[in-house]
This record gives C-alpha cells, sequence and structure tokens, in this order.
C-alpha cells in the first residue's frame, strides 16, 4: 500500500471539527458549536444528580428503641415511640337529672324552685383536712299551674363522697337524696318533693293530767333539718296548749321555760314534711312565789339578781331571775320543797330568804338589802 491510499484512510482532524460544529450550530447544541462554549455552558451547569456525593445512612433496627436515631425527617421524629394508643380522654364529671314535685297546699305559688347539690362527705373529715364540701345550686323555673318541675345539672365532679342532692323553696319543706357519680355511672336521675311548713302542737299537763296554762314553748332547731329555720317561741292557753302555724321539718329542742333556765330537762323531738305533731310534755305542779325588793328607804330596786337553790334535792337545781324596774321578781313552778333564795346587788349588802314550797302555794314576800358599808 503506497503513501497516498494510507492518507485516504485516515480522517482529516480539521474536515471533521469544521463539520460538527456546523452540525452543533444548526441544532442549537452548544457542546458541538466549539471547545470554549463547551468549557463556558459547563461551568454553569450543576453537576449531574447522580455525580453528586450522597451521605451514607445508618442501616434502620429491624426494632425500635427509644434510644435509637433515626435518619428521619425532623416531624417523623418527634414521635413518641412510647405513647400508647389513644382511647379518649376519661370523663371526669357527669350530670345529675330529675323532677321536683309540688305537693298540694303550697300557696302562694311558686315561682322558682332551687336544686342544692353537696358533697356527701363526713364534716369532721373535712375540718381535720381544713377544707369545705363542695356545692353546686341551681334554681329552674316553674311554669304556671304545673306540680313538676324538670332539671338537670351538668360538669358535675366525680367524688367519692357521693352527692347529696336536695329541693329547696323558702319556707318549704324539701326532700334529699344522695347520689353516686364516677367513670362507670356518669349520670343519675332523682325524684324530689316539695312539701309546704306543717302546724305543731305542744300539749302540757301536770302530774295529775290537768293543762298547765301560761307555760314558755320553746322550739330550738338542731344542726339535721330544713335550711332557713329559726327559733320559735310561744305560750300554753288555758287548755295547756301551744299551737306553732308553720313549721319546717327537722329536730328540734323542746324546752319548756327559758333556754337557760327550763322547768324540765330539754327533749328532742322530730317534725316530719307531712301531718299535724302533737308533743305532750309533763310539768308537775309545783307553787310560785314573788318578791318585792327595796332598800332601807323603800324604795324599789331594779336589777337585783334572784338565785333560789333546792335544798331536798340530791341534783344540784337553782332558778334564777332579775327584779324589774317596779322591783318585782320571782319564780313560777316551783317544785314542792325547800329553798334557800340569795339576793345580790352591786352597792347593797347580800341577802337570804328560805322558803318552803307547797303543791299549788303562791307566795309573796317583801325583801329590803342594806346599803354596803
Amino acid at each position: 500500500m503506497n503513501k497516498n491510499s494510507r492518507n485516504q484512510g485516515k480522517a482529516n482532524p480539521l474536515l471533521i471539527a469544521l463539520i460538527l460544529a456546523l452540525v452543533g450550530a444548526a441544532l442549537g447544541l452548544p457542546f458541538l458549536a466549539g471547545t470554549e462554549e463547551v468549557g463556558a455552558q459547563e461551568k454553569d451547569l450543576d453537576p449531574p444528580l447522580l455525580l453528586q456525593e450522597q451521605p451514607e445512612l445508618d442501616p434502620i433496627p429491624a426494632v425500635f428503641h427509644k434510644n435509637d436515631k433515626v435518619g428521619l425527617s425532623s416531624d417523623v421524629s418527634k414521635i413518641d415511640l412510647e405513647a400508647k394508643p389513644r382511647t379518649g380522654l376519661e370523663p371526669k364529671s357527669g350530670y345529675i337529672e330529675g323532677l321536683v314535685h309540688l305537693a298540694e297546699g303550697i300557696d302562694p305559688p311558686l315561682q322558682s324552685v332551687t336544686v342544692i347539690l353537696e358533697e356527701a362527705a363526713n364534716r369532721a373529715d373535712l375540718r381535720k383536712k381544713k377544707k369545705l364540701p363542695r356545692r353546686l345550686i341551681r334554681s329552674f323555673d316553674v311554669e304556671p299551674g304545673s306540680r313538676t318541675v324538670p332539671f338537670s345539672i351538668e360538669g358535675v365532679p366525680f367524688s367519692i363522697y357521693g352527692w347529696r342532692v336536695r329541693s329547696y323553696a323558702p319556707h318549704m319543706n324539701g326532700s334529699e337524696q344522695i347520689v353516686a357519680l364516677g367513670p362507670d355511672h356518669p349520670d343519675s336521675r332523682v325524684l324530689l318533693k316539695l312539701h309546704p311548713p306543717v302546724p305543731v302542737s305542744v300539749l302540757v299537763k301536770d302530774q295529775n293530767r290537768l293543762a298547765v296554762p301560761d307555760v314558755p314553748v320553746i322550739l330550738v332547731p338542731l344542726r339535721e333539718g330544713q335550711p332557713g329555720r329559726t327559733l320559735l317561741r310561744g305560750k300554753t292557753d288555758l287548755l295547756g296548749l301551744c299551737l306553732f302555724g308553720q313549721v319546717l321539718a327537722g329536730k328540734y329542742r323542746l324546752v319548756l321555760g327559758s333556754v337557760d333556765q327550763p322547768l324540765l330537762p330539754a327533749r328532742e323531738v322530730e317534725v316530719g314534711t307531712g301531718g299535724q305533731p302533737v308533743f305532750q310534755a309533763k310539768l308537775p305542779r309545783g307553787g310560785s312565789v314573788r318578791f318585792l325588793v327595796t332598800h332601807p328607804g323603800g324604795g324599789a330596786l331594779e336589777g337585783v339578781e334572784i338565785l333560789a337553790i333546792a335544798r331536798d334535792s340530791k341534783i344540784y337545781r337553782k332558778r334564777t331571775a332579775t327584779t324589774d324596774r317596779l322591783g318585782h321578781g320571782g319564780f313560777s313552778h316551783l317544785a314542792p320543797g325547800r329553798y334557800l333564795v340569795h339576793f345580790k346587788k352591786k352597792g347593797f349588802e347580800r341577802g337570804f330568804e328560805s322558803i318552803h314550797i307547797e303543791k299549788d302555794s303562791k307566795l309573796e314576800k317583801t325583801v329590803i338589802l342594806p346599803w354596803q358599808r
């Protein structure tokens, strides 16, 4: 093969470059247009994605532990691996609903009724803990002519003591129920009542079953009973009867005489929400004594303290009284027997009198107190 044939087998480099440049210009391919443009374009282009260096990730374990660090996104990495599946929040309160029945005889008609919820806790235990029982009070309107009042109270906290539910209206006898609320029993239904106050009578007789008139009678409300109760006072009539027209239900202390000086030992009585209860008391008929206390000049002495002490009783018994502006003072319904009576007033000597009381006796005495030296 001669030299010319070998040159024909080889491609001319200049010719190839010229052809590539013409084709690149026609097709808009910079890298075919020339080496300088290709270099410039390569500087402006980002390196291919496949050529980027990828960070190595730690292998993800098959079992997750709370201390494992996994290459996850920031949002996913906040997942609490110890959190339990959500089943909904357990309620901490419930509701109580029911009806309040209005008894006959309520006059004038009520405009509204009140339902009182009080935690049925032992007050002594709460006092030790320096706490007060929780209480909820709600009022509900009464429809004209209606005898029932529906009510519903929501948001009643669960309590280990339970709740005392009571109906209330001023000067009315209500009723109450105790209910329990908890996660297993979040609601309860009750039926309450309202009754008008009832008349109460006190009959006082002596040892011969004869009426004893003009005896002071007092009903002292004790803690247990309807709210709004007050002390009631009266006096027996000629039939020995003392009538209280409107009395709220509850426990009372029945006193004959005065609270600090009862004629008989006071006793406890209970008034209900219905009927007309009559309480009887036996007051042995005795005697009475009346004193006129003066100074040596004959003028009446007001405010003299009089103390009568029974001398025949094994139990210490005393009665006290004070003279009025006319100097009069004394005792009634004294049990038969002997008494030593003391008279005391500032600025005067103390005085003494011995008396003997018999059945149905009525004594009157004048006592002169000397000036104090």
